[in-house]
């Protein structure tokens, strides 16, 4: 469900699990906020990095690229934390007008 990029990055972090649980949760934000969860969509295909400053980045590839093309959706803002107990993960996407 990660692409060898997040691993790469997490694998860099002390808190792996917990890094991992927090992108975890904003691929699942990514399809609920799509509104759509049966476009059969391979978590892999959404893909979160970071930028140069550190902040969190939406990267869609395959399946879920084309659903968010077809639907106009091509501004995506990705919010994550966690603790060692717990990760969240928040999307906010709309269309440009």
């Amino acid at each position: 469900m990660f692409t060898q990029r997040e691993l790469d990055y997490a694998n860099t972090k002390k808190f792996l699990y917990e890094t991992l649980a927090a992108r975890f949760a904003c691929k699942e934000s990514v399809l609920k906020a799509f509104g759509d969860t049966r476009i059969g969509a391979q978590l892999k295909n959404i893909e979160i990095l970071n930028d140069s400053k550190g902040k969190p980045e939406i990267i869609l590839h395959g399946e879920v690229k084309e659903f968010a093309c077809k639907n106009q959706l091509d501004n995506i803002i990705v919010s994550m934390s966690h603790t060692s107990d717990y990760a969240v993960g928040n999307v906010v996407l709309w269309k440009n007008s």
